[in-house]
């Protein structure tokens, strides 16, 4: 299965002339009020079935140009019409999916595959997982921001930058630095996205161990200030279930021992 795991960072439009009320001077802007500045994306083969070779990254990085919003617009949707991936994000569907379809019409792009997909639907996972939908249910219980379960996981989360800084970032000429942080947020959903197939039990411990590993060998290879300090951290025998094993085999012992005697019979190959 190939995952496309990614994120948006937006500015309000200069075109628009938005200003927050008065008394509400931090109010998040309304969705037609956007502009792209930032699209990170992470293009990841994930195979239970396969052998290690068929769970890697494929590509990682930050579509089209600094300061070009079409050319990552067209990037991006090049990308998903190619390669046909289940689109993973988080809040993507509430937030990024609905700016990118704004911007579409902002710049006459015509996108009619992506209203093909099934991800459109909300209650269907084919075609866009949105983790936090699916971590909440659907709504059902309260929304949690990504950087607390990325905490949980062994993550730092957010670091020096969130993205309420990210306006003052571009303007201040720091693309580079938007583009890190975007990235930084493509790999903390990517690792989140692994550890929900482990918990649904489309993976095993050991894919998840395999998948950990590629997208932190993925984030070396960049070289970057804010990936490598992301990387240094990350507890990742944590987050790939390296310190867990022992932990988790004594915890299943411990609950079969007073099981009766006929069905205690230990599977050291249980899904742990």
């Amino acid at each position: 299965m190939k995952y496309l795991i990614f994120d948006f960072e937006t500015v309000p439009d200069p075109e628009h002339n938005w200003k927050p009320p008065e008394d509400q001077p931090n109010k998040f802007p309304p969705i037609p009020v956007h502009k792209i500045v930032s699209i990170g994306g992470m293009l990841l083969s994930v195979n239970e079935l396969g052998t290690d070779s068929k769970n890697k990254v494929l590509w990682f990085g930050n579509f089209g140009f600094p300061n070009d919003e079409l050319s990552m617009i067209l990037g991006f949707l090049k990308m998903c019409e190619h390669e046909n991936p289940e689109l993973v994000s988080y809040n993507g569907r509430g937030f990024d999916l609905c700016v990118l379809e704004h911007r579409c019409m902002r710049w006459g792009v015509s996108a009619p595959h992506i209203f093909e997909w099934n991800f459109r639907n909300r209650y269907k996972e084919q075609g866009h997982m949105d983790l936090q939908d699916l971590l909440t249910n659907f709504g059902a219980s309260s929304r949690s921001k990504l950087a607390d379960i990325c905490v949980l996981l062994g993550m730092p989360g957010k670091m020096d930058v969130d993205g309420s800084k990210v306006s003052e970032m571009i303007a201040a000429g720091k693309q580079q630095e938007v583009d890190s942080y975007c990235l930084c947020d493509v790999v903390e959903t990517a690792w989140l996205l692994v550890r929900f197939l482990h918990l649904r039990g489309d993976i095993s411990t050991t894919t998840n161990y395999n998948v950990v590993h590629a997208i932190r060998t993925a984030c070396i290879a960049k070289d970057d200030n804010m990936l490598n300090k992301l990387l240094e951290l990350t507890n990742i025998d944590r987050l790939s279930l390296e310190d867990q094993k022992d932990v988790l085999e004594q915890a299943i012992r411990r609950s079969l021992a007073d099981l009766p005697k006929e069905d205690n019979d230990y599977d050291p190959d249980l899904p742990f």
